[in-house]
């Protein structure tokens, strides 16, 4: 089982390479929806394990925060990268710090409305 979550975002085609400028990965699906110019679905896979799903909001969208994206990094220098590239539009929640459970962690909404944890684990 895989469990893929589903973004959805007022301009999705300027949204992915939003994210792709700060995550990397790849755009490997884009479909759009009918007579328009927005996508009713696109994914970013970010390895063979690993994809987010976008769409444009169609349709009447409450945000809140009873739902965050926690990105897991591998590397100590890639969430300060992303840190940096999302604090420039984003509120920031909590800023990027060393924490009391062994990892280094931030918590921002960013310009469309998501809310990221970023994480990095260090090494025991």
């Amino acid at each position: 089982m895989k469990i893929t979550p589903y973004v959805f975002v007022e301009g999705c085609a300027e949204a992915l390479d939003y994210y792709m400028n700060i995550f990397g990965g790849k755009v490997t699906f884009k479909q759009k929806a009918d007579d328009s110019d927005k996508l009713l679905h696109a994914r970013i896979d970010f390895n063979e394990n690993y994809s987010l799903y976008f769409s444009d909001i169609m349709q009447k969208v409450d945000f809140g925060d009873n739902c965050t994206i926690s990105f897991e990094f591998d590397r100590e220098e890639d969430i300060k990268e992303a840190y940096k590239k999302l604090e420039k539009d984003s509120e920031i929640r909590m800023e990027l710090q060393e924490t009391f459970w062994g990892a280094t962690f931030a918590l921002l909404k960013d310009k469309y409305n998501v809310v990221w944890q970023l994480n990095y684990e260090h090494k025991k």
